[in-house]
């Protein structure tokens, strides 16, 4: 009962695959078989012959032409080829089903030394020497792969070596750059302490530069109201010189021409010619008894050389003597 059970489950499942498309149906198998020529077994050689017995693995109908190492693109065969080391016998006489009997399951597998082979040798494939160039190419692949994986393996032990000295760089680096962070502080204090110096130093020199500037205007202003007043007196003087002048070129006229009628006269009166004594009188009174009377205070005594001034000099106090008499001319309106 338990292995009809498990039979028909089987059943299901396989009705169910090939529902599904997994799985090819039964009667298309059965067509497929009847196209290339094998005889389909029946249900009583699948499950042993009348003795109970399974049929040995010559007699086992062969897969289909698509499970054969050429992929179902090679010729159409009516039986694989096997290797000699594929043979094998093994009887099943029980009332037990196969499946079940673990005993006969064990000797089957006992006798399958190395596992079932799926391919045979390659001597007995269709195509050996496709094998062998299969084989050589896959040699050359492996090592072309070898060679390929020494190339990033070189590269590799070059990026840990200079992974490496970056990393002893990158410490010596820390290890310099706390020394040159203490550097850094100190430069930053003297910049500071400079900067300072910088500010009290320009603050000094503003000062003194104002000072400066106030102490020259202070004299500026004094010496230019020392020229105006000198300047202001030599002018006064120097109309009074004029003024003086006229004067006394007047009295200098008068005492020429008395003092030269007079010698006239006395020459007259040598020759015997008689002169009036009054007009003697008033041309005596026109004549200075001292020259000193006839002399303008500006003007050397004679006898007394004078230095010549150059004529640089005598432009500048002429053009300074100019400027004086504009200046007391503009502020003359003023005053009054």
């Amino acid at each position: 009962m338990i292995a009809r059970s498990t039979r028909l489950k089987r059943i299901a499942n396989l009705e169910d695959l090939a529902e599904d498309g997994q799985i090819e149906p039964l009667g298309s198998k059965r067509k497929r078989f009847a196209e290339h020529g094998i005889p389909e077994s029946s249900d009583k050689k699948r499950e042993g012959g009348d003795d109970g017995s399974y049929l040995p693995i010559q007699e086992m109908v062969p897969p289909a032409p698509r499970c054969g190492p050429w992929g179902g693109s090679g010729p159409h065969v009516r039986k694989l080829l096997l290797a000699s080391s594929e043979y094998l016998s093994f009887c099943h006489n029980n009332d037990l089903p196969f499946v079940n009997d673990l005993a006969a399951c064990a000797g089957l597998v006992h006798q399958i030394k190395g596992g079932t082979r799926l391919m045979p040798e390659v001597s007995e494939l269709a195509f050996p020497d496709r094998l062998l160039l299969a084989k050589t190419a896959i040699k050359t692949t492996d090592a072309e792969v070898e060679k390929a994986k020494e190339e990033p393996l070189g590269k590799f032990k070059e990026l840990a070596a200079e992974r490496s000295r970056f990393s002893r760089e990158r410490k010596q680096a820390i290890e310099n750059a706390d020394g040159l962070e203490d550097e850094l502080d100190t430069a930053q204090t003297t910049i500071a302490r400079l900067e300072r110096e910088k500010v009290e130093g320009a603050e000094r020199t503003k000062r003194e530069m104002d000072h400066f500037r106030q102490s020259r205007h202070r004299v500026l202003m004094s010496e230019r109201g020392r020229l105006f007043v000198s300047a202001a007196r030599r002018i006064d003087k120097f109309r009074k010189y004029k003024a003086d002048r006229d004067k006394l070129e007047d009295k200098r006229l008068l005492h020429s021409k008395a003092s030269g009628t007079l010698q006239s006269m006395d020459r007259l009166e040598k020759w015997g010619i008689p002169v009036p004594k009054k007009l003697k009188d008033i041309l005596s009174a026109n004549e200075f008894p001292r020259l000193s009377d006839l002399r303008s205070p500006l003007e050397p005594a004679p006898g007394v050389q004078t230095e010549r001034i150059p004529v640089e000099e005598q432009t500048t106090a002429t053009a300074t003597s100019k400027a004086s008499e504009s200046i007391i001319q503009d502020r003359s309106p003023e005053r009054d």
